[in-house]
């Protein structure tokens, strides 16, 4: 069982200094996301979301895609991308891959490569298209475990060599034809003790292994949990944090990940406040829920909750 929430506290003298948080703020939504708001399942945000984020403060829109082998998502990804320059809004990519698609299936056959091809060449396009590069957050292998794929921790071996094999090509791909997509490899969200998935990542040290030297995202809500599962140190060790180039923020609250940051949200801050002590200054994506954005009344409100959480967390 997780510690509860550290209460942030105005020091003895008055109020404590607070956090001098420079750093790029990003919001994470769905690239489909007018679809969303559509069939009732995001509030309605402002008329014009991507200048109400621009207004404040906010640097660029973080999309969740699939892979963008098909065409329709490529251009609904063009249109978004290019609303979001116009809004003087950078883009990042956050491609979620499945099955056939994942680093999970890299090996040495070619069924992987197309989508990892397909992710690159999207992202590409994106800069190319807005003249500016894109930060692309990837997360390493997922899969089920079968017996018939032998022992456990065999096959997390397996999975852990795929994923280090698929972003050593990522990262050659990159250098050679795409220098401006900028990977980095995310921290996943442990699977349940109980459950027959597994997901290479959700510990410090096999996510360092697995990323190939490629730069790293930390996701705090998703170490939090790591924290509670794995029993992770409460921040991240410094080995980690100096290769940090993207962060997904957001809170576990009663063992629920992608909640909305608070006073409240000491374990959070604790995690924001190591990596910026290294000198970090890329950026922060605000990472909710589409049900955590729902109960706090959509989007606008929940920025202006996060902005004023993040002004008044202490130094």
């Amino acid at each position: 069982m997780s510690a509860p929430p550290t209460p942030l506290e105005d020091g003895p003298t008055g109020p404590a200094p607070t956090m001098d948080l420079r750093v790029p703020l990003g919001f994470k939504l769905p690239l489909d996301w007018r679809t969303y708001v559509e069939d009732g399942r995001l509030p309605a945000p402002p008329d014009d979301l991507y200048a109400f984020l621009c207004r404040a403060g906010f640097a660029y829109v973080e999309f969740s895609t699939r892979t963008l082998q098909d065409e329709p998502e490529r251009a609904l990804l063009t249109r978004e991308a290019a609303a979001c320059a116009g809004a003087c809004l950078r883009t990042y990519l956050h491609p979620y891959t499945r099955g056939e698609t994942n680093p999970a299936a890299f090996g040495p056959g070619e069924e992987v490569r197309p989508a990892l091809t397909a992710i690159l060449r999207g992202a590409a396009d994106v800069a190319k298209g807005t003249g500016a590069p894109v930060r692309l957050v990837i997360h390493p292998a997922e899969a089920r475990h079968d017996p018939s794929l032998g022992a456990p921790d065999d096959y997390r071996r397996t999975l852990l060599d795929r994923s280090r094999a698929y972003f050593a090509v990522m990262a050659g791909l990159c250098a050679e034809e795409y220098p401006q997509v900028r990977p980095a490899v995310e921290f996943q969200m442990p699977a349940p003790h109980d459950s027959t998935i597994i997901r290479i990542g959700d510990v410090s040290d096999e996510l360092l292994e697995a990323s190939a030297g490629l730069p790293l995202c930390l996701d705090v809500g998703h170490y939090l949990l790591a924290v509670d599962c794995h029993a992770q140190a409460p921040v991240p060790p410094e080995a980690l944090l100096r290769r940090v180039a993207a962060v997904h923020l957001h809170d576990v609250v009663d063992g629920r990940d992608h909640q909305i940051i608070s006073e409240r949200s000491g374990r959070a801050r604790a995690c924001l406040r190591a990596l910026l002590d290294t000198g970090y200054a890329g950026g922060v994506t605000l990472e909710y829920g589409l049900a955590a954005i729902g109960d706090a009344g959509g989007i606008a409100p929940i920025v202006e909750r996060s902005l004023a959480v993040l002004g008044a967390w202490p130094a």
